[in-house]
């Protein structure tokens, strides 16, 4: 099937659908052309607005801002961030429903990866983050080219490991 066909079909489910990842390949498509001062920016002001998102609707960030005594406010340059602890696959995992926005909606999906450690993770992610995955996935394949339909191969980092998890 050509490229130009399955570009339109992919747009067609896409709309569909109700995904927003063409929207949001359109948005990190002018994005990669910002300079370093809007994109930092940009950044941070998504990074405040994560802070009060999690403060106020994640059960775990809030037990966490607590236990270190700080609001998403006292966090005004990326070096505050450090007061934070390290999150690990053992906390992911652990606190997995905890990590689960209250505000959350729509199809949820449980997802797990093993890395290359063996050691599967697994958390959900809702159909808004996988669009914007997808998005960037897109956009980064585009660079090479290669667009819907392309012949892609798909070379893997990490040794297949045919044992069970642990």
């Amino acid at each position: 099937m050509n490229s130009h066909l399955v570009g339109l079909l992919d747009r067609a489910i896409a709309w569909r659908g109700s995904r927003r990842y063409l929207k949001y390949l359109s948005h990190y498509r002018e994005m990669q052309y910002w300079d370093r001062e809007r994109l930092d920016a940009w950044r941070w002001d998504k990074c405040r607005a994560l802070l009060e998102h999690a403060a106020t609707n994640v059960p775990y960030w809030r037990k966490v801002l607590a236990e270190i005594d700080a609001q998403p406010a006292d966090f005004t340059r990326t070096e505050h961030l450090r007061q934070l602890p390290p999150m690990t696959k053992a906390i992911i995992n652990q606190h997995r429903e905890a990590l689960l926005s209250e505000q959350a909606t729509g199809r949820i999906t449980d997802k797990s990866t093993g890395g290359s450690t063996g050691h599967n993770i697994y958390f959900k992610i809702d159909a808004d983050t996988h669009d914007w995955r997808r998005a960037a996935g897109r956009l980064t394949e585009s660079w090479d080219d290669v667009v819907p339909g392309s012949r892609t191969l798909t070379l893997w980092g990490a040794a297949i490991d045919h044992a069970p998890s642990r």
